[in-house]
Parts: C-alpha cells; structure tokens; sequence
C-alpha cells in the first residue's frame, strides 16, 4: 500500500471519529512488517498505533466502520478508562 493510500485510510478513519464525536490523539506510524501468515494474500502489513478519544457509546460504530473497510487487513481497539 503506497504513502498516499495510507494517508486516504487515515483520513477515512479521522472523519468517521470527529463525526462521532472523537479525535486522534496520537498517531505513531511502527512501519511495514512481515505478517505471521498471508492475509488476503498479503505478506506485509503495515502498522499503525492510534490513541483516540471517543464517547463510549460510539465505540462500536467506529469498530464496524474500521471492519468494513477492506483496506484495513487486520485492527484491534482496546477500550480503558483514562
């Protein structure tokens, strides 16, 4: 996935969390690596670390928006408290 593909992905995601009521927090790009096992016939994923604020009841609609993206290979969201 080139830079600019990666920019359209992290700007889809930015929009989808201000329109619920969030904001990227912080935005720590770790870099291309090999993936344990192809996805999608794919060898190297490239990793993102997002620390975000958004309301709680809008966890779930930003989960889904993430899932449906076919962009995004593989994502965790942890859910805390501070």
């Amino acid at each position: 996935m080139s830079d600019v593909e990666q920019k359209k992905v992290l700007d889809k995601i930015e929009r989808n969390l201000e329109s619920a009521g969030g904001k990227i927090e912080k935005n720590d790009k770790v870099g291309k690596k090999p993936l344990a096992y192809p996805i999608a016939k794919e060898k190297i994923g490239v990793y993102y670390f997002l620390d975000v604020s958004i309301p709680e009841e809008e966890v779930q609609v930003l989960n889904r928006a993430i899932e449906v993206d076919d962009n995004i290979l593989r994502h965790l969201l942890v859910t805390g408290n501070g």
